[in-house]
């Protein structure tokens, strides 16, 4: 019987570093075929925030200027149509945005609070049907840097009057969201470093 157990005490043990050798992925390895994004929920098991993380061969200074270029933010970001950037004290910069939106565009004006020391962007809605909360935080990794973007957007009564118990449109919205505006980061860093 002691035998039985031991035997079957290593196998656990075994079976168990080979499923966490074989199920564990470095996040380089989950990146390097594109952006992840990921779903957070609250302890109610609400959406909370979708995160779309990406790697940009690029310095965090690098990712953060263009970040902050909202001079030129309408000739790479997807869907914007109309963009003005207003400074409104050394880390505040208010936006006017207007997005190509099926049946309608969305207008409205977020405030942008930069944390350059940290790299750090937050943004909330001052005017308009923008509703939630985004945020960006840039850290260096792996001789380039991963860009991290948070975003819940709050979909309109309209739309959200169809959502399920399980909030796909919120989740679908707001996941294809975080990771087209991280692409497009990534690829306006670099484009500017081959110029």
């Amino acid at each position: 019987m002691c035998r039985i157990l031991t035997l079957l005490t290593i196998l656990t043990i075994l079976s168990i570093l080979c499923i966490s050798e074989a199920g564990a992925q470095s996040l380089a390895d989950l990146l390097k075929d594109g952006p992840i994004a990921q779903v957070h929920y609250d302890k109610n098991g609400k959406f909370k925030e979708a995160v779309g993380i990406i790697f940009i061969k690029g310095t965090p200074d690098q990712v953060w200027d263009a970040m902050t270029d909202y001079e030129h933010f309408i000739e790479f970001m997807p869907q914007v149509v109309d963009f003005k950037a207003t400074k409104k004290g050394e880390d505040l910069v208010e936006t006017y945005q207007e997005i190509d939106v099926p049946g309608f565009n969305y207008k409205y004006t977020l405030l942008n609070k930069l944390d350059k020391a940290n790299y750090k962007i937050s943004v909330t809605p001052v005017e308009g049907p923008a509703k939630g909360s985004w945020s960006y935080k840039i850290v260096p990794f792996n001789n380039g840097s991963l860009l991290y973007y948070y975003c819940f957007s709050r979909l309109p009564k309209i739309i959200t009057k169809f959502e399920d118990e399980q909030q796909t449109m919120t989740i679908g919205v707001n996941a294809a969201t975080s990771v087209a505006v991280v692409q497009a980061f990534k690829k306006r860093v670099e484009s500017m470093k081959v110029k």
